[in-house]
Formats: structure tokens, sequence, C-alpha cells
């Protein structure tokens, strides 16, 4: 059966989508079994590659990125499977870099179609996540990659990604995300994020606090994973801020490294360090990677919506921001680089399942004036809870829409303000449209 592209992501529609559905209980609605189902009739594809599996709350996809680009830069074939997508589901599925395109897209899904069935009611037996990753598996497969590195979508134990035996676990950074899922403490989350150790597999975990790190070592301990604690044996320092990016000296048992980070933020120095962490752990494996590699590839990692310029005069920030950790990282940023010489006004929307008190109280007191648009989603937090939230920092406007927010915006800066446009996916995805964003 030959599909469109256009036929492959109608297709993808029609499958549940837990990313936009708001009502659905988590044990009972993420099975392992049915990813296994459909990636044992497509004859186990996930066993075919390597893979270093990598799931936290912060900086995930800019780690996952990062140990992708030093990989590449060291001469291996390498997919990379991150979400969500800004603009096109293609952007979660690459090799060397590169987006997988329509046409392989559209086969992908053409076969994986037949696997499929659907109720009289129209609810699919497998959900959109299910199938986006059997997809990225058969198609890394395919193109025999030397390795995957792959994110986990939300949480570990329950996640699609989970059926992965890799050959190096990460945890990034654990905060408080999705509680309404994963639990109300760092403990809980904690315990979901560790579920994607393996016994027998080393993993690399990144500075944690105290809660989280405990939960993480007693998995490590029942499981017998040799652990790799980043504090400690790693240590990272900003030596220059420029103005696209920023210069970081990393030491670690190793060596040292001096690399420059296309990415704003200090906070980009713990992640590189944890990349670095991971790649450390391959080459104890005998994995092959040059330190010219570690230095390259760091320094060609381009991550569209992580506190990302997109114009000037006023300056304009996307940042996909959604927890209260990225939230504290943003408003670092903003005070170190931006707001000695403008105000900030905030463009923000998000979905119900965020901390939304927390997030107000970090960025609430540098907010000028704040303009709140509907995401046309069920899962969109309702803009009158956030002003409810805001408005004891800054006057709030409601706006129909997210253009009709960033104009706004727009139109009361000032050239020396900022306009930030902070929060879902969704938000950052209309201000790639709005300003004819190109999407690496």
């Amino acid at each position: 059966m030959l599909w469109s592209y256009a036929e492959a992501v109608q297709f993808v529609y029609r499958l549940v989508n837990y990313e936009r559905t708001v009502c659905y209980k988590y044990e009972n609605t993420f099975k392992l079994d049915r990813v296994h189902r459909i990636l044992k009739a497509l004859r186990d594809p996930h066993r075919s590659f390597p893979s270093v599996h990598i799931a936290g709350t912060k900086g995930k996809g800019s780690t996952a990125s990062m140990v992708a680009s030093v990989l590449r830069r060291a001469g291996y074939k390498v997919g990379l499977y991150t979400s969500p997508h800004l603009i096109s589901f293609r952007e979660r599925i690459r090799t060397d870099g590169r987006p997988i395109s329509e046409e392989a897209f559209a086969d992908l899904m053409a076969e994986i179609s037949s696997l499929v069935t659907f109720s009289p009611e129209g609810r699919s037996s497998h959900s959109f996540f299910d199938v986006l990753t059997a997809a990225a598996f058969l198609y890394f497969h395919r193109e025999a990659v030397d390795w995957a590195v792959v994110e986990v979508g939300m949480g570990g134990r329950l996640d699609a990604t989970n059926v992965l035996v890799p050959r190096l676990c990460v945890i990034t950074p654990i905060s408080y995300d999705h509680m309404r899922f994963l639990g109300d403490t760092l403990s809980e989350i904690a315990g979901e994020k560790a579920g994607i150790l393996k016994p027998g597999v080393p993993a690399v975990v990144a500075p944690q606090q105290e809660e989280a790190l405990r939960v993480i070592r007693e998995v490590a301990r029942e499981r017998g994973v040799p652990l790799v604690e980043v504090e400690g044996r790693y240590r990272w320092e900003r030596i220059v801020m420029q103005e696209g990016g920023d210069a970081f000296r990393i030491d670690g048992p190793e060596g040292w490294h001096e690399v420059f980070l296309p990415l704003l933020g200090e906070h980009q120095g713990l992640n590189a360090a944890v990349a670095i962490a991971a790649v450390d752990a391959l080459r104890a494996q005998g994995v092959d990677v040059p330190r010219e590699a570690v230095r390259e590839g760091l320094s060609s990692v381009r991550l569209l919506g992580r506190i990302s310029v997109v114009r000037t005069e006023p300056t304009v920030i996307v940042d996909v921001a959604h927890n209260a950790a990225s939230a504290e990282q943003l408003r670092l940023v903003l005070e170190e680089r931006f707001l000695k010489r403008g105000k900030f006004l905030l463009v923000f929307a998000l979905l119900k399942d965020k901390d939304l008190p927390r997030i107000a109280h970090i960025l609430g007191p540098i907010v000028y004036r704040a303009f709140l648009p509907y995401l046309d989603t069920p899962r969109a937090m309702p803009p009158e809870h956030i002003r409810d939230a805001l408005s004891e920092y800054a006057p709030c406007k409601l706006c129909g829409t997210p253009r009709e927010a960033i104009s706004k915006a727009l139109e009361a800066a000032g050239q020396k303000d900022v306009v930030g446009i902070v929060g879902s996916f969704m938000l950052a995805e209309q201000a790639v449209y709005y300003f004819g964003l190109d999407v690496p």
C-alpha cells in the first residue's frame, strides 16, 4: 500500500494521542505489552542497534541532542528519537541530524497501519506515541544506524521507549512535572524515571535532589546497575559568555574539555557535562570517540525553543519552559543578559498538568505585562487561570489566539525590551509560524 505524506499524517491524527488528551489513568493507559506486540510483528527492529536511553525532567532533549551530535562527529551513523515536535512529526525521527523524509515516513505509517485496529467508536488499539516509537525503531533498523539515542516521552517505567535494552541509560535532573500522572513527590517521580534502568546496564545520573537520588540509587542497587554519578566526578564552569552561546570548561575523570555551546544559559554546561559523562561511559565499553569529536559535536548542537533568540529590537525569545526548573533557568538568563536594559513582556500558555503556582512565582516578579492566548487543545490550561496566578505581579491581557497575543506583545514592546514566548510546545509552534522560522 502506497500512501502520500498527507495520508500518513491523517492516519497518525486518528490514533489516540495522550499528548493532547486530558482524561486518562496513567497505570491503566500506558501498557508496554502493546508496544512489544507491534514490534514483534515488525520482527523486533529495536534489537538490531545499540542505543542510549535518556529520561529526566530537565535537559533530556538537549542532552540527547548533544550525545547524538558527538557520536556523529566520531564517525557513527546515529538515529535520534525525541519528542514532542514543533512543526512536523518528521522532527522526531532523525538520522545523522536529518529528519526522516516525507516518503519514508509515509511508507512506515502505511506498513504499521495494518497492525492497528479501530473500535466502532473510532478508538485505536495503539496510541500515537506507540506507533511513532515503533516507526522510529523500524526506520533506524532499515537505515542500519550504528547508534540510536532515544529520549523518553513521559516518565520512563511505562513509556513506549522502555522496550529498549540499551547499552547505556541516562537520567537528567528530575523535578516536578506531569505530577497528575507521575506523582506529587520527587520520590514518586524519580521512581518512574528510574524505571528505565536495566539489570547490569550502566547508567549516568545527573546531579539530583537528595530525595530523587535516594530512589535512583535504590533501584540501581536492586537491579545491579553500575551508576556513574556526575556530581563529584565532573565539574563545569562557564569561562566566557558570548552573544550566541557560552564557552565552558568541563573536567572529568578522563580529562578536561573546553567547549563552546551555541545555546544560552549556564544550565547548558550541566547538560554538556552529563553528555560528556555519557560519552565517557560508552568509551569504557570500548566505543571509540575521539576527544575532538566531543568539542565539535557540542559546538554544532542546534535546538530551537530552548531560550532561542529569534529576533532583535525588540528581542524575541522562544522557550518551551513548562515546569518550575526550566522557568528558573529562563529567569536567570533573562536577568543576566537582557533585563538590565529593558522590560520583559510575556506571551504565556501552559497545559493543565503543569505546576502553574510555582512557575508564576518564579517568572511573575520579572514580568512587565503578560499576554495570554487560548490554545486549541482540551489539555490547555484556561488562560483565565493563568491570569489569576500572574495578575498579582503584572497586568494581564487575554488574547483569542497565539498570533494575536504575539502581535499585541510586539506592539507594546520598546526596542530594548524582551518579548518572551514561553510555555507549551504548542505555543512555540505558533511562534515558528508567526516569524517564519526554520526548524533545525
